[in-house]
């Protein structure tokens, strides 16, 4: 008994014609009525059909004869399916279905890994290349801390009095310093400061006219100096760019790092430090500060000032208030830390 008519395509090597055809499955076989030449049916029993293909699930592409063999194309929604349900268990059939189903297989496999490989990108290279950046050496850090030095006051205007009286200043601040600090002051109305790799820092006039006394100063260098020993600036920059450091990383080489690091100075301008790091080098400031004789107060005193260049309209106008956010949380625990 036969089964639905379906729509085909026919191709006859040996005649040298393809013709539109109608398709009926019957239980031993596949009858072809050609629409074209009225050419009468053609029959194709099941142990000759040698092969099949399936190109998604509308189509399905049998063969018949050596080669070159004829070809039948049938075209249905799920024929594959359809085929496989009619001619169950003969040979070219259990082809068509370990086709599926490995196709199947690998699709998921590869959605799989895709997966797999976005929770290692996002989530494990990152961290992991944060961890490695602890073991750069310093020497490197200083190589890299003097090329994003030149990368970012390249053009701006130095204030060397001040500079000079900063350095000066900062070299009596007796705190343990494990690099041999380079700071420079730029002329510009900007409120910032910015703690490089390696010992490097940049302080902006504006920031520095801003502050009120000697121990303000004092704290802005500690706060700075703890991001600096706590390499937190290598560390986000290994963070940000965790794919290709590691990779370089691989060659044992640590010129390699330096060179994809260096390449992406200008990330400098949007790095930014989240609420757990600013605290930490509030904290390790606090500690810094003590260490040199001055009273921790002077952090307090230096977010108090900050806070209050945030008034209305002027937030923009001051990077350092908004890449240091929650100045009133900071302010609660280094209150805290005082009354201890």
């Amino acid at each position: 008994m036969k089964d639905r008519v379906y729509q085909g395509l026919y191709t006859d090597h040996s005649a040298s014609r393809t013709f539109r055809c109608e398709v009926a499955f019957e239980a031993v076989g596949i009858s072809i009525r050609d629409l074209e030449s009225g050419g009468g049916d053609t029959f194709w029993p099941v142990e000759e059909i040698w092969t099949d293909t399936v190109h998604g699930s509308g189509l399905c592409i049998l063969y018949r004869g050596e080669r070159p063999p004829q070809v039948l194309k049938i075209y249905a929604k799920n024929i594959h399916r359809i085929v496989a349900r009619q001619y169950k268990g003969r040979d070219f059939v259990q082809d068509h279905k370990d086709y599926y189903i490995n196709f199947s297989r690998v699709t998921g496999l590869c959605a799989t890994l895709a997966i797999i490989a976005a929770i290692v990108y996002f989530w494990v290279l990152p961290p992991v290349a944060e961890y490695a950046s602890g073991y750069i050496p310093q020497g490197t850090e200083e190589k890299l801390g003097d090329y994003y030095l030149d990368y970012l006051t390249r053009g701006a205007c130095l204030d060397s009095a001040k500079t000079t009286c900063v350095r000066n200043f900062f070299d009596s601040l007796a705190w343990h310093k494990n690099y041999g600090y380079k700071i420079v002051v730029l002329q510009s109305e900007t409120v910032n400061a910015l703690a490089l790799p390696g010992g490097r820092m940049i302080i902006y006039s504006g920031l520095l006219d801003s502050l009120g006394s000697r121990e303000e100063l004092a704290a802005l260098l500690a706060h700075e100096s703890a991001h600096v020993e706590l390499k937190h600036c290598t560390r986000s920059l290994c963070r940000a760019l965790s794919y290709a450091v590691l990779l370089a990383g691989l060659t044992g080489d640590a010129n390699s790092v330096f060179t994809v690091l260096a390449h992406n100075a200008d990330m400098l301008n949007s790095l930014s430090y989240s609420r757990k790091i600013e605290e930490h080098a509030d904290m390790q400031g606090l500690l810094m500060l003590e260490e040199a004789g001055i009273a921790p107060q002077a952090m307090l005193d230096l977010i108090s000032r900050l806070e209050s260049l945030n008034r209305p309209g002027w937030l923009d106008q001051y990077d350092f208030i908004s890449s240091h956010p929650a100045l009133e949380k900071r302010k609660e625990y280094i209150q805290e830390y005082l009354l201890k």
